[in-house]
């Protein structure tokens, strides 16, 4: 997600781990080939864009997280049910679209070796760590770009690398500190991250406060909380 600042700049290092992460992306996450269209293709060029977002189009019909949406009568109960429709993003992650041998690997290491090794509590145990994996990781995703001071966009006229720009900084929230910004992966600072994607997270907080100071001298909405309980709390 962050680009090669995952690795660590070490040869040695980065050839003994780049085989593992690519084996933990595909078979425990999204699939590389997957994740480039979906994602930085799709996501972080159009961010909240209804017809072209795929973070926005996924949730959907369960979860209504765009105003184009169909409103459907059960999504007036979504602020309750979500958490828990969160938690089967970790099963989907390892049975997404992705080549057979991925979901194979999937199979194997969380659920087939753990049932040889320790017995079917084993598939309790797998299960519960997929549920937390995926209740952890959507809320970090979700609370990022549903916040109800996002948007709207404006509408003048501007080069496309402004319009870029603008866009992300609009579709996106920021929250936290630095201690987040290292436990979380930088993702707390989903405008820096959208800004510069590759750049190593640790350094998205001391790009935020250049960010923030650009914002102002172009009045441009810059949505920040201060913890990840009150980005929660907003995002329901």
């Amino acid at each position: 997600h962050m680009g090669a600042s995952k690795f660590y700049g070490v040869p040695w290092l980065d050839a003994v781990t780049r085989p593992l992460y690519s084996f933990i992306d595909n078979s425990a996450g999204v699939c590389q080939a997957e994740w480039v269209p979906q994602h930085h293709n799709s996501h972080h060029l159009t961010p909240n864009d209804s017809d072209k977002d795929y973070d926005v189009q996924s949730p959907s019909p369960v979860l209504r997280v765009h105003k184009t949406q169909r409103l459907q009568w059960f999504h007036k109960y979504q602020h309750l049910y979500a958490p828990v429709a969160f938690t089967l993003n970790g099963f989907a992650l390892g049975m997404g679209r992705k080549p057979l041998k991925w979901v194979a690997a999937w199979l194997v290491t969380l659920w087939v070796l753990p049932a040889i090794s320790h017995g079917w509590a084993a598939l309790f145990w797998s299960g519960a760590l997929l549920s937390f994996v995926g209740w952890f990781i959507t809320y970090l995703f979700q609370v990022s770009h549903n916040h109800k001071a996002l948007g709207p966009r404006p509408t003048t006229a501007e080069l496309p690398v402004e319009k870029f720009v603008r866009d992300n900084i609009h579709e996106s929230i920021s929250w936290g500190g630095y201690m987040s910004g290292l436990l979380f992966g930088g993702i707390n600072y989903q405008i820096e991250h959208h800004l510069a994607p590759a750049l190593a997270p640790t350094l998205y907080h001391y790009l935020a406060v250049e960010v923030q100071r650009i914002c102002r001298e172009h009045s441009i909405p810059y949505v920040r909380e201060d913890t990840a309980l009150d980005a929660v709390t907003s995002y329901h």
